[in-house]
């Protein structure tokens, strides 16, 4: 071999060489870095959710107090009496006219692997936007667990301010123990 062919052949073999370098060392490593990057910045998020947590814990206990007082502890009968009760007194403090309101109670829904089942109802009213507004802000502001599913409202025709509400929400209740 004459010296032009052994430079061509070092050549080769460095570039050949420097190839395998990239593929076989250096991208796993660039791509093992960027893992861990990656996994820094998820753990880094995780902590600041913690941390979060961790701060407000204090007012998650209050409030859960606050609902164990309120109720949360109560049975099936006294939920639906608490709740169907909260709720047409609201509507009547409001200003809807008790005789047009009209609330329903859906099939509970019981989970035998939770503590607490949950029940549903659904409040047909009509009335003005101000009245709407206040019924709202009533079963926002609920001393006892109480939870705003869905709220449809409707124009009952152009001429008129009268407002078709329908109002869907859910209570908790203590459930049945299981049998051991």
């Amino acid at each position: 071999m004459n010296k032009r062919e052994k430079m061509l052949a070092v050549a080769v073999v460095a570039v050949l060489g420097g190839l395998a370098l990239l593929n076989w060392v250096i991208d796993p490593a660039l791509a093992a870095f960027d893992a861990v990057g990656v996994q820094a910045e998820q753990i880094k998020n995780d902590l600041k959710d913690a941390r979060v947590l961790v701060d407000s814990e204090a007012k998650i206990l209050q409030r859960w107090t606050g609902y164990e007082k309120a109720g949360l502890d109560r049975s099936r009968d006294e939920a639906d009496a608490q709740t169907s009760g909260a709720l047409l007194i609201w509507a009547e403090k409001a200003g809807f006219d008790p005789k047009e309101v009209n609330l329903t109670n859906d099939k509970p829904k019981v989970d035998d692997d939770k503590p607490f089942a949950e029940l549903s109802y659904t409040l047909n009213a009509q009335g003005k936007l101000s009245q709407v507004f206040d019924l709202l802000w009533s079963v926002d502001h609920s001393p006892f667990p109480l939870r705003m599913q869905k709220c449809v409202i409707d124009l009952r025709n152009d001429k008129s301010e009268a407002l078709q509400v329908t109002l869907t929400v859910t209570t908790l209740y203590k459930s049945q123990e299981p049998a051991k």
